[in-house]
C-alpha cells in the first residue's frame, strides 16, 4: 500500500543489532562458565574461583539487548493476530527492522506477495515507520490518533485484505476501509473511537490516495459497499464528522453520496424529535 514516501526513522533502535548484542553475550557467558569448568584448578593445582562478575555482566547485557526484541517479537505476534481475523485464515504480519528498511527500501507502506497461482502469501510486511506509528497507537488511549497513526492502522486492515486474496488495489482499499473500525477494536480501542478513526481515514486520506487505489463504486449502496455496520460512511459516523464530510465531498462521487446520506439522517432524527418523543436515536447503534 502506497502513503507517499516513506522517510527514514533514524531514532528508532536497530531490532537486529539488539539480537546479535543478546547472542553474542549469551555466547560469551557459556564460554567463560565452560572455560572455568574445563580448568577449576591453577598451574600450581589450586582451585579457581567462579567468574561470577563476568558470567553475571554478560548475562544482564543479554538480558537489557533481549527485550526489546522480544517486545518486538510480541508485537508482531498480536499483530498477526489481527491479520488472521480479518482475513480469516492463520497468517503473519512482519514489521520491518532497521537493517531491513534500507535494504528493502520501496514507497509503499506495507506489502503482501503473491503467487504464480494468484494466492497470496501468508505474510504481510510492514514498514519500520508504519510500526512504530502502529505501537504509537496502541499504546495511547486512542482519543486523537495523528494522521500517521490513522494511516499504520489502516494499513494493518489494507494488508489483510490481500491476505484475504483481494489483489486489486481498490477493491482492498474499500474493503479495508469498511473494516477499519472492526481493526482499531481489535487492536484495543472502543466501538466508538474505532468509528472515529475509521471515518478520519475516510474522508481526510482516501480522497487523496492514489487514482489506483479509489474506486467509484465505493461507498454507500455502491457496488463496493458490503453493507457493515461500522462501515465509516454509516450515518452514526458521518453525523460525528460534519465539517470532514463537507470538506472532502467534491473529490468523488461516493463521498457526495455520503454526504447526502448524513444530511437526511439528522432530518429525520430532527423530524423524530419533533413528532415523536421517547423514540429511540437510530443513529445509537454499537459498533461491532
Amino acid at each position: 500500500m502506497r502513503t507517499g514516501s516513506q522517510a527514514r526513522a533514524p531514532g528508532c533502535r536497530s531490532i537486529d543489532v539488539l539480537r546479535v548484542v543478546s547472542l553474542c553475550s549469551l555466547v560469551a557467558a557459556v564460554l567463560v562458565t565452560g572455560r572455568w569448568a574445563l580448568h577449576r584448578q591453577d598451574t600450581l593445582g589450586r582451585p579457581r574461583d567462579f567468574p561470577a562478575i563476568a558470567v553475571t555482566l554478560a548475562l544482564l547485557v543479554a538480558a537489557g539487548a533481549g527485550f526489546p526484541a522480544l517486545r518486538h517479537a510480541r508485537f508482531e505476534h498480536r499483530l498477526s493476530e489481527v491479520a488472521s481475523a480479518l482475513a480469516g485464515w492463520e497468517v503473519s504480519v512482519r514489521c520491518q527492522t532497521m537493517s531491513q528498511a534500507w535494504t528493502e527500501a520501496h514507497s509503499e507502506a506495507g506489502y503482501v506477495r503473491f503467487g504464480a497461482d494468484d494466492r497470496p502469501e501468508p505474510l504481510a510486511t510492514i514498514t519500520l515507520e508504519t510500526c512504530e506509528s502502529l505501537r504509537s497507537w496502541v499504546g495511547s488511549d486512542h482519543t486523537a490518533p495523528d494522521r500517521a497513526e490513522v494511516i499504520a492502522v489502516h494499513v494493518l486492515t489494507h494488508e489483510s485484505m490481500h491476505l484475504a486474496g483481494i489483489r486489486d488495489e481498490s477493491v482492498a482499499e474499500c474493503a479495508a476501509v469498511q473494516r477499519d473500525a472492526r481493526t482499531a477494536v481489535l487492536l484495543g480501542a472502543d466501538p466508538a473511537r474505532g468509528r472515529a478513526l475509521a471515518t478520519a481515514y475516510w474522508t481526510q486520506v482516501y480522497p487523496l490516495m492514489p487514482t489506483d487505489y479509489r474506486s467509484g463504486d465505493c461507498g454507500p449502496r455502491l457496488r463496493l459497499d458490503e453493507k457493515l455496520d461500522d462501515a465509516p460512511w454509516t450515518a452514526v459516523s458521518l453525523a460525528n464528522f460534519p465539517i470532514f464530510a463537507a470538506r472532502n465531498t467534491s473529490r468523488t462521487g461516493a463521498l457526495r453520496l455520503a454526504s447526502r446520506t448524513a444530511r437526511r439522517s439528522r432530518r429525520r432524527q430532527l423530524s423524530e424529535g419533533d413528532h415523536g418523543a421517547g423514540r429511540t436515536d437510530p443513529t445509537a447503534r454499537a459498533g461491532r
